[in-house]
C-alpha cells in the first residue's frame, strides 16, 4: 500500500502518509457531550479549549499540516444548540489558522456548514478519497461503493471500546486482509471526545460499510490507545 497509515500511540488519532504529505485524522469530537451528560454547564469552551490543545499538540508531534475530521463535531443530532455553535466557531477558526482542515459530515452534523468557516473543505456522506484511501464518517454507505477500489478504509461513528483495567476504554478496531483482497486494511477510529459514555453493540450493526466486506477474509482485532491487543467490546452514544 503506497499510502501509509500509522496510529499515533497514546492518542485517538491516525497519521495518513499520502503523496502530498501527512494528514492527521480524528473522528467524533462531539462538542457539547459534557453538557448533555450533565458534567458541565453550558460553557461553549468547556470542551473546545482542551480539544484545540490536544489537536495542535498532535499536529506538532507528527509534523502534519493537514487535518481530517471524520464527522460528529457536535453532540446534538438536530441543529446546533447555542453553546455547540459557539464552540464549533471558536475551535474551527483556530484550527484553520494552524492547518488545512478537511471535514467529512457525520450523522450529528446537521446545520454545521455555516459554523465551520470558509477555509474548511467539507465532504458529505460519500466521504473523501486521499490517494487510494477512502475516509468516511461511517453511518452510511457511499453512492456506488465498491470495496476493492480502495487500498484502505478509515471510518468513525462506531466509537469502538474494549475491556480495560478500569472498565471499557476507547479502542481501535482493525480489519487486516488475510489474502489477496481489497481493501487491505479497514480502520475504525476511537472517538476523540473524552465525555461519551458506552452503549455496546456489534460493529456490523453500527457501520454499514463493514457489512459489504467478507469478515472471514480479514484478521479482526482491537487495540487500546497504547496499541496493545485487547478484548472485544463496542459502543457509541
Amino acid at each position: 500500500m503506497a499510502t501509509h497509515l500509522k496510529m499515533v500511540k497514546g492518542e485517538p488519532a491516525l497519521l495518513l502518509e499520502a503523496s502530498d504529505g501527512p494528514y492527521l485524522v480524528v473522528a467524533d469530537i462531539h462538542l457539547g457531550a459534557s453538557v448533555a451528560s450533565g458534567l458541565s454547564v453550558n460553557d461553549p469552551l468547556q470542551e473546545a479549549r482542551p480539544a484545540l490543545e490536544r489537536l495542535v499538540g498532535i499536529l506538532e508531534k507528527t509534523g502534519a499540516r493537514k487535518l481530517v475530521i471524520l464527522g460528529d463535531i457536535k453532540h446534538s443530532v438536530g441543529n446546533p444548540r447555542q453553546h455547540e455553535a459557539k464552540a464549533i466557531t471558536w475551535l474551527m477558526s483556530r484550527l484553520t489558522d494552524a492547518c488545512r482542515v478537511l471535514f467529512v459530515k457525520g450523522n450529528h452534523d446537521a446545520g454545521v456548514e455555516r459554523l465551520l468557516g470558509e477555509r474548511v473543505f467539507v465532504f458529505g456522506k460519500d466521504g473523501a478519497t486521499i490517494d487510494s484511501v477512502l475516509l468516511l464518517h461511517g453511518n452510511g454507505v457511499p453512492s456506488g461503493f465498491v470495496p476493492d477500489k480502495y487500498d484502505a478504509l478509515v471510518l468513525g461513528h462506531m466509537h469502538p471500546h474494549a475491556a480495560g483495567p478500569r472498565g471499557p476504554e476507547p479502542a481501535w478496531l482493525l480489519y487486516d486482509a488475510l489474502g489477496d483482497v481489497k481493501p487491505r486494511r479497514v480502520v475504525v477510529m476511537p472517538r476523540f471526545s473524552e465525555f461519551l459514555t458506552r452503549a455496546g453493540y456489534g460493529p456490523e450493526e453500527a457501520v454499514p460499510v463493514l457489512k459489504r466486506l467478507d469478515r472471514g477474509s480479514y484478521r479482526v482485532r482491537y487495540l487500546n490507545l497504547k496499541l496493545e491487543a485487547v478484548e472485544y467490546g463496542a459502543g457509541r452514544i
